[in-house]
This record gives structure tokens, sequence and C-alpha cells, in this order.
């Protein structure tokens, strides 16, 4: 959802417009940073709604190796924000509305370093896994390792 098509999560009446429109499906991947602990309440939101019309689904939240005590220092305030929607999915997770937190380090969008980043098809392969897979998933760490990388950040 964005604003492109007519879901400004920013804005009350869209935002209640989208929950009220996800209560018909039953995977929502939340990718959503769009402002401070957003992404954290349509993850507690979309639970509420699906719970609230005993809905079985899949929520499926992106986090960042920020979370990680090793790159924390990049940005200090969304990694407290990513471990908070780590710990909230950890806590949500039930039989009936599966949650997963999957960290992932960048994707190949734009930047210096486009060819040592994720591929965004691969993170889409990998969430396509952990909704097939006959295991619970409720939390997962993928990356496309580089050693020139991580000596350059480190």
């Amino acid at each position: 959802m964005s604003r492109e098509t007519g879901y400004d999560l920013l804005n009350d009446f869209h935002y209640n417009k989208f929950l009220n429109l996800v209560k018909n499906y039953s995977v929502f991947i939340n990718h959503s940073q769009i402002d401070f602990g957003i992404q954290e309440k349509l993850l507690t939101d979309v639970f509420n709604v699906w719970k609230e019309h005993n809905k079985q689904g899949h929520i499926v939240s992106i986090g960042s190796i920020i979370e990680f005590n090793e790159w924390q220092w990049l940005d200090p305030i969304t990694a407290d924000e990513k471990n908070n929607i780590k710990n909230t999915s950890l806590y949500l997770n039930s039989e009936r509305i599966k949650t997963t937190h999957l960290i992932t380090s960048g994707f190949n969008r734009h930047g210096p370093e486009d060819d040592v980043k994720i591929d965004p098809d691969s993170i889409v392969e990998a969430i396509s896994f952990i909704l097939e897979s006959t295991i619970d998933i409720p939390l997962i760490y993928v990356d496309r390792t580089n050693d020139a990388r991580l000596k350059k950040w480190r």
C-alpha cells in the first residue's frame, strides 16, 4: 500500500481503510518504515484485526542488520525501533496468526555497494520459503556475505 494507491498510512482515514481491507488477506508483508512507530503499529493492528475476525494468516516484518549490536551505531533510533518490532513479532506469534521477523542487510536498490547487496528477488524467495515451510520460522536473518563490505564497515 502506498500513497500512490490511495493509502496514506499516516492519515487516519486511509489507515482505517487499510485495516478494513487487510481482513480479506492471509499474508501481510510489513515493510512500512514510513514514520517512527508505524511498522510496529501495523504489525499489532493487523494481528488484532485478524484475531478479531478469527482469521488465519502470516505477518512477515522486515528488519535490519542494525538490530545487531555491531551495527547499531549506524542508526541507533532505527535500531531500537527495529528491535521493538522484532520483540513484538515474537510476542504475538501464535498458532493461527504466524509472525516472522526477517532481518536482512541492504537491498540492492541504489548506492555505492549495489553489487554486494541482496537482490530484492532473493528476499521474495526467502519470504516464499518462510510461507511455504512446514515448520514455523519466527525469526530469520538473511544476508549476502561480502568480506570487503564487512571490512569497510567494521
